[in-house]
């Protein structure tokens, strides 16, 4: 958010608070990812040099634990 549209002078800190283990957590977790997935398949940011996806990142992924089928 641009700090002059809304008339503030002073710098502002903007700290989220997420739960742990969470849905919440998960869903930002993708967020973050998919934007690094996104800047790699245009060439910008460090998704250029991101790692494949392990088993275990694919089932944290979609929120899955090992012990499930």
């Amino acid at each position: 958010m641009d700090a002059d549209v809304q008339g503030q002078s002073r710098p502002v800190t903007v700290k989220r608070l997420v739960i742990r283990d969470s849905v919440e957590q998960r869903i930002l977790a993708l967020q973050e990812k998919k934007q690094m997935l996104m800047d790699g398949a245009m060439g910008e940011g460090d998704g250029g040099r991101l790692p494949r996806l392990s088993a275990r990142e694919l089932l944290d992924l979609f929120g899955r634990d090992d012990g499930h089928d």
